[in-house]
């Protein structure tokens, strides 16, 4: 009896979360990228905590195979019970319904974040290697004797970036359904982008050159807590 009571008053302060998303580097004419990311965390009855672990992109503007090991100081809020949910969930499926009207599929947006019991905040950094080279050249035409070539080189392949992130949580017993969004800026000049306009007559008309520091990701997973 003791022990189920004692069972029930757990708060499981620890976390293992796997996640799979996007990175979004915040280029022009630079497509998306897949992010796999496995971590720990553990949080204080305050709500303080940290969460470290290990991230992978096969592809980062073009640059193949990026490793990194991401560390941050994280905030979660308080949660809250089913009860008090499933009323959130009800509350938001209303309003919706005076917004929108019949739009079932709004209705039904409302009502499932809603049901999203707790918040997640976090600021850290990610210190990292790219095992890949500079991508080779790519070109697309702009005119009948001219094109554009681009490509990445990578200047080092250490680098290092700037993270921030909010998650919001679904849980269901011991489990959270996860959707994290963060935004991320590189502070070094790991990775820089190339593109010139080309003249097949004359050659070099025009050479662009900057280094890739803004990224976007958004991530949907699933974390066991113990």
């Amino acid at each position: 009896m003791l022990a189920s009571a004692q069972e029930s008053r757990k708060s499981y302060d620890s976390e293992v979360s796997l996640a799979v998303g996007l990175y979004d580097p915040l280029v022009q004419n630079q497509g998306s990228d897949l992010l796999f990311t496995l971590s720990y965390g553990h949080f204080s009855y305050n709500g303080l905590g940290y969460i470290a672990g290990i991230q992978y992109i096969p592809s980062v503007v073009n640059v193949n195979d990026v490793l990194g090991f991401p560390i941050a100081f994280a905030f979660r809020t308080s949660g809250r019970n089913a009860a008090e949910r499933f009323e959130s969930a009800a509350d938001n499926a209303a309003r919706s319904a005076r917004m929108y009207g019949g739009d079932n599929q709004e209705i039904l947006k409302s009502a499932l974040l809603g049901l999203f019991n707790q918040a997640q905040l976090s600021l850290g950094i990610t210190p990292g290697y790219i095992i890949g080279d500079s991508s080779s050249a790519g070109w697309s035409r702009t005119g009948q004797m001219a094109r554009k070539e681009f490509w990445t080189e990578r200047k080092s392949p250490l680098y290092l970036s700037l993270d921030a992130g909010i998650a919001w949580n679904l849980s269901i017993w011991r489990f959270d359904l996860r959707i994290q969004p963060g935004i991320h800026y590189w502070l070094t000049d790991s990775l820089v982008t190339h593109s010139a306009v080309v003249d097949e007559i004359s050659g070099p008309l025009s050479e662009k050159t900057s280094p890739a520091r803004w990224f976007f990701s958004f991530s949907g997973g699933l974390s066991f807590r113990f």
